[in-house]
């Protein structure tokens, strides 16, 4: 859960609690949160007893703080039935990092990662930054093909219904945007749009939004 999407559900629920948990079906439970009471906003959280987590490089070493890796854990259910060979280390396909509290920052799955001009963007991140625009209701931000950068990034923007489309919320959006993050991290391309394509858990489908865009540019 992004900061924004955080701060929008304390305005909705003021005298409620919002504690982001996370864990995948491997773990068969939660593996990091946060804790009533001592909530880190935007974060993960730190690892739940019985887990040990990592946040680990391409060459296998833990990175440091604040560098993006991916998440590996170990606890109680560390392997298939029958299956002595992963008794060790999983990974979740995630990309996080630690900050210098030891709290985890969810940035991307590892397949959603966009390559463009030679650096690798989490679209999460740059959801995250216009969520927190008082005129966005809802975004996804994808990367398309482009034969300069390798990839260029897109965002689709559902916006508040207090708003009306137009180049003015557009730019308003762009220089919000400039403000917040890299240049290189700002989407080429932001068009409004009535809905975003999503799971029956809320999770944004990204390969219909890019199966979409495609049919687009044919």
């Amino acid at each position: 859960m992004g900061i924004g999407l955080y701060r929008r559900l304390r305005l909705f629920l003021p005298h409620a609690e919002v504690v982001e948990h996370f864990g995948c079906t491997e773990s068969f439970h939660a593996i990091i949160s946060n804790k009533l009471g001592n909530v880190k906003p935007g974060s993960l959280g730190l690892a739940l007893p019985c887990y040990q987590v990592r946040v680990l490089c391409d060459s296998g070493e833990e990175c440091p703080r604040g560098v993006f890796g991916k998440l590996a854990f170990r606890g109680p259910a560390g392997r298939y039935l029958k299956d002595d060979k992963e008794k060790e280390w999983r990974y979740t396909g995630d990309i996080v990092y630690r900050d210098s509290e030891g709290y985890v920052w969810y940035v991307s799955r590892s397949d959603e990662m966009v390559k463009t001009s030679g650096y690798f963007v989490s679209p999460h991140e740059i959801e995250n930054v216009l969520m927190e625009h008082q005129a966005v209701s809802e975004v996804a931000v994808v990367g398309v093909p482009d034969a300069m950068l390798g990839q260029r990034l897109k965002a689709l923007v559902v916006i508040e219904e207090s708003y009306k489309p137009s180049e003015k919320i557009k730019d308003a959006l762009r220089r919000f945007l400039i403000s917040q993050i890299a240049d290189y991290k700002v989407p080429s391309d932001l068009v409004f749009v009535n809905s975003i394509p999503k799971s029956n858990r809320g999770k944004i489908l990204r390969k219909e939004i890019l199966t979409g865009v495609r049919q687009h540019m044919r």
